[in-house]
């Protein structure tokens, strides 16, 4: 992936794709014990009973255990939240001091009430037989939109590469980019590992 990024000059993504594999690839010498973790799928959680349900940890502290926190207080909604109380220095810091046993105690309050979600179902709406078949069908006719394409990549020398949405002959120049643009990629990436990352 991150050939393609350098290739199509997206700079930002090729360059964190490349230290980000980086890291991974040595990760047990910075962190040891690290590969073991993510290997059993320490870095996503759940917190619903439902199986398959999982999400990243940051994603799921930011949209569960502190949603209470930055919620509007009234009707249907936690009553805790910061809303008001940001003109006021002093219930603003109380606040601050106090959130983290606030949160202890709304995680006790669901512990005991059983209610850690909100859904009482044990199966995933992807889950259900109609849904896969769905899902399945759907997945077949895009296979079977992309197997009708031509493959730009495996084309005959004879054959000219065409534009998607004007059908008209590339230029040699573009020809060349397209037909040579992992090739490329590649060697930019390793450039890159060389010059910054050494």
């Amino acid at each position: 992936m991150p050939d393609l990024f350098f290739c199509s000059d997206q700079q930002n993504y090729a360059r964190f794709l490349t230290y980000f594999g980086y890291f991974l690839e040595h990760i047990e010498e910075t962190h040891p014990g690290s590969e073991k973790l993510l290997r059993a799928g320490a870095i996503s959680v759940a917190r619903s009973e439902i199986p398959g349900n999982r999400c990243h940890t940051d994603k799921t502290i930011e949209e569960t255990a502190m949603r209470w926190l930055k919620s509007n207080s009234g009707s249907g909604t936690y009553s805790a939240g910061i809303c008001g109380i940001t003109s006021n220095y002093e219930a603003s810091q109380r606040h601050i001091l106090t959130a983290h046993a606030k949160g202890e105690f709304v995680e006790a309050m669901w512990n005991m009430t059983s209610g850690r979600d909100e859904h009482t179902e044990k199966q995933q709406r992807d889950l259900r037989p109609r849904e896969i078949t769905r899902s399945e069908e759907q997945v077949q006719r895009t296979v079977d939109a992309f197997q009708s394409f031509i493959n730009p990549f495996q084309l005959e020398t004879s054959q000219p590469l065409t534009s998607l949405t004007s059908g008209a002959a590339m230029p040699e120049e573009v020809r060349c980019d397209v037909l040579n643009a992992l090739k490329n990629g590649q060697s930019q990436k390793e450039q890159f590992i060389r010059d910054r990352l050494f």
